[in-house]
């Protein structure tokens, strides 16, 4: 799980002598602590009883991390990387003979032009379906335009100091989104996560769609480059009354807000397509990133003071999609898994199952 023995005993209520006997197999747990330790370590009683520890499959290599770009994830990371898996193992399980893997189009190239039309061919939703919606709206535009091609998308809150987004290439692939991040940061890891499982390439992933450093990969800095060009095409781009007026002097700082809503991303990667294209100049691309984070961190703080309840039916529809959620329902339906594995797999007491189905319901 990542947690250091310290912070382990403490989740447990245990203390730090005690949880050290049990690793060096001096004492033993009772029952209820046992029941307490499988709970913070999330793993099943059951497991503690297994001749050796279950085995971890290692981290994917392909993650889109966070600006502290930490030397260790926390356990909530991990465990969300854990979950996915589990999930990713579910729905093979729910669709099993009803459902074939995504015949995913592998593309060689290390042209962002052509990933990024293969990104577009890929999920084929045109420019004017996202124009005018908010950026919530767009995300769920891409989502379910992903999930009829066949990869998943969970969304977990996961730091995005240390992760922002990563896929898994298995049986079924998916994509996981950190839902801390904004709407518009959503759409672009998508993009980026997408391009990876098109290349069939993993790699350590930047923490924004500023200039690549000196040290990311060409499998990274491709990515990047190729969901840009998908999200905001050139042609379109260079033809949009905004661009024009920026060339002749507007201010840069309101014209990316008007461009990010037109294309439905964020008003980096405007930002970055504007120098891309030499519209504007590396120095003023430096210069307006710096006041774009400066901003961004303000509205974090902000956020961090709005409490929002959302209801539990809600966040179980956010996490899983759509289409998780209707092949876990039509299961339960043809009596492939009982009520209890439904519940287990959305993650929800039974009493909301009923709101779930009038959620995707109404899809």
């Amino acid at each position: 799980m990542g947690l250091p023995v310290e912070a382990a005993a403490k989740r447990i209520g245990l203390k730090l002598e005690k949880l050290k006997q049990w690793e060096a197999e001096e004492a033993t747990p009772t029952p209820r602590q046992l029941e307490k330790v499988a709970d913070v370590y999330s793993r099943p009683v059951a497991s503690f009883f297994l001749d050796t520890p279950p085995i971890e499959p290692p981290l994917p290599i392909d993650f889109r991390s966070g600006p502290g770009e930490p030397t260790e994830l926390s356990a909530k990371t991990r465990l969300a990387i854990r979950k996915a898996r589990w999930l990713q193992s579910v729905y093979g399980e729910l669709v099993a003979e009803r459902s074939a893997p995504a015949a995913i189009p592998r593309v060689a190239t290390d042209a962002p032009e052509v990933l990024a039309e293969a990104m577009r061919r890929w999920l084929a939703v045109p420019l004017d379906g996202i124009q005018g919606k908010q950026p919530s709206e767009v995300l769920a535009v891409w989502r379910k335009a992903l999930e009829a091609s066949g990869i998943l998308l969970f969304q977990f809150p996961i730091p995005i100091a240390e992760v922002r987004a990563f896929s898994l290439m298995e049986k079924f692939p998916a994509i996981v989104l950190s839902s801390k991040d904004s709407y518009p940061a959503r759409v672009f890891s998508l993009f980026h996560e997408l391009g990876h499982i098109l290349l069939g390439r993993p790699g350590l992933c930047l923490p924004e769609v500023g200039r690549p450093r000196r040290d990311s990969s060409d499998v990274e800095r491709l990515c990047n480059a190729a969901a840009g060009l998908a999200l905001v095409p050139t042609k379109s781009f260079l033809a949009h009354g905004r661009v024009d007026e920026i060339r002749r002097g507007a201010d840069l700082h309101d014209s990316l807000a008007s461009l990010a809503r037109a294309f439905g991303v964020s008003r980096q990667v405007v930002l970055r397509r504007l120098a891309d294209t030499s519209v504007i100049s590396w120095n003023a691309f430096s210069r307006m990133m710096n006041v774009l984070r400066a901003e961004f961190e303000a509205q974090e703080e902000r956020k961090k003071k709005r409490k929002i309840v959302v209801p539990p039916s809600v966040k179980a529809v956010a996490r899983l999609g759509n289409k998780f959620v209707n092949d876990a329902l039509e299961a339960r339906a043809r009596g492939d898994i009982t009520e209890a594995d439904l519940t287990e797999f959305l993650g929800l007491k039974l009493q909301h199952v009923s709101e779930v189905e009038a959620i995707v319901g109404t899809e």
